[in-house]
């Protein structure tokens, strides 16, 4: 009964009125078995050649695709991608509205395979649960925003572990409240340690946002010679001044020792999350600083499978955030997952990192990134958060939560750090690295499509993103008002 939703939804505005409705049976005679009226085609017009379907298409304010349902394959016969070309084009030509039902026309729903000529939609409504091939390459291109409707049925069939949209539901319920009588301690603390010579500015968008999703107090560590150009950018941190083993590079000096230093800041018990990697680079000095820190030195052997991770140079007990070169260094570690095992950890890969940290192909990640994800998250007893167009975030206990939303305007560099200061800022507050990367995403998601709206797709820098952030919270914030 491919199209019955489509009726459906033709029989529903003629109902609301007042908007002319228009209906293309695609091979089809007539309404079949669908669950309309009877004389549902006397109350519409109903399209019969390719002259009238030229003209109504000129004249369309918004298309409905219901032509094909989740059994189709990708490949269309010609006809109907002659259709669906001028369908999308009159889409780009005047922004006219174009809502898919289930899954565009032309994609497949379990592979994400699609026709060139697929229905290009601006929204999908999926029906029932989140199909997977809307989040694939290259199915993801022609689903728009993608709202999933339940349909109210239960789902008895639907293991628990089932793919969730993030939504604002969800980001609303996770939102850290604050008392009347709060402090910024009450707010949580956040130490940062990151940045080099070539890269400093990722502190500095990843702490922007840190502050932005409401960290009461923000400390970035940054290599001593470059705190003087990060300090210039971000007002509102406090810093601490890194040795280096050369200038702009994190590393342990003749003068002073990097692992005594962090941790004699960290033994106070004043932080509540770590960060680690944004900008810190790949220098040798850098990386074996690390190992120092976390007491992996390279002089060190390994450790037995399971062995609770070492203490190193003072008490880690609060949840840590590994990003970009962060996670580079792990993979220099052999078997890091089970020698920083007694560790709450959020790792936020890109395709390129979680194929390095799992020892496979890029494509092969972009081929299933919510198998790589979960199996990732579940192997190494953490929480995953893997950045594509869909981004996704998976439990070690087999949970997977997906944007709602892929946004191309985010296609920019900066934008990952912007995503872990936001999910550190909330780990800080006291949310569950779960937790924190849940809303994190949603919140990410949201103030990108506020600064898309507002700024352009080609203009966006992730250096707009926090203000946008300020507002996606304000949004769940007057809601519950």
């Amino acid at each position: 009964n491919d199209g019955g939703d489509g009726l459906l939804v033709a029989e529903a505005l003629c109902e609301a009125g007042p908007p002319d409705v228009a209906v293309w049976l695609y091979r089809r005679d007539g309404i079949g078995a669908a669950p309309v009226g009877a004389n549902l085609l006397d109350r519409v017009h109903v399209v019969r050649d390719g002259d009238d379907f030229a003209a109504t298409l000129a004249r369309t304010d918004l298309i409905v695709d219901a032509l094909y349902g989740i059994g189709a394959r990708a490949g269309l016969p010609d006809d109907l991608a002659a259709a669906l070309v001028a369908v999308n084009e009159r889409g780009q030509e005047r922004r006219t509205l174009r809502v898919a039902l289930d899954i565009p026309t032309g994609v497949d729903a379990d592979t994400g395979a699609a026709d060139p000529a697929a229905f290009h939609a601006d929204l999908t409504v999926t029906l029932g649960r989140p199909k997977r091939g809307l989040f694939l390459p290259h199915g993801l291109r022609f689903a728009g925003e993608i709202v999933v409707d339940t349909l109210d049925l239960g789902e008895p069939g639907v293991p628990d572990d089932a793919p969730r949209l993030i939504g604002r539901e969800d980001a609303a319920r996770l939102l850290p409240r604050r008392e009347a009588d709060a402090h910024k301690s009450d707010a949580g603390a956040l130490m940062i340690v990151g940045g080099s010579a070539n890269y400093f500015g990722a502190t500095t968008l990843a702490g922007n946002a840190a502050l932005r999703a409401g960290v009461g107090l923000l400390t970035l560590a940054v290599p001593r010679g470059i705190l003087n150009a990060v300090a210039a950018q971000i007002a509102e941190a406090t810093f601490i001044p890194l040795p280096e083993s050369e200038w702009g590079v994190i590393g342990a000096s003749e003068r002073s020792d990097l692992t005594a230093e962090i941790a004699a800041w960290l033994a106070g018990g004043r932080y509540t999350a770590l960060q680690i990697g944004n900008g810190i680079g790949r220098n040798a000095a850098t990386l074996e600083a690390l190992n120092g820190f976390f007491g992996l030195g390279s002089s060190r052997p390994v450790t037995q499978q399971g062995e609770p991770a070492p203490p190193g140079g003072g008490p880690l007990s609060m949840p840590i955030l590994f990003d970009a070169d962060g996670l580079y260094w792990l993979t220099t570690v052999e078997g890091w997952w089970d020698r920083l095992r007694g560790l709450d950890l959020v790792l936020t890969p890109h395709p390129g990192e979680m194929a390095r940290l799992r020892g496979v192909a890029p494509r092969e990640v972009a081929a299933a990134p919510w198998e790589h994800a979960r199996e990732a998250a579940r192997q190494w007893g953490q929480t995953v958060v893997l950045k594509s167009g869909h981004t996704t975030v998976a439990t070690p206990e087999g949970a997977l939560w997906v944007a709602p939303v892929a946004n191309p305007a985010l296609a920019t560099a900066g934008t990952g750090d912007t995503l872990a200061g936001t999910i550190g800022g909330l780990l800080a507050q006291g949310l569950s690295p779960a937790d924190a990367a849940i809303l994190g995403l949603w919140l990410g998601s949201r103030a990108g499509e506020l600064a898309r709206t507002e700024v352009g797709t080609l203009p966006l820098v992730a250096s707009d993103l926090p203000r946008y952030l300020g507002r996606a919270i304000k949004e769940l914030e007057s809601a519950e008002d």
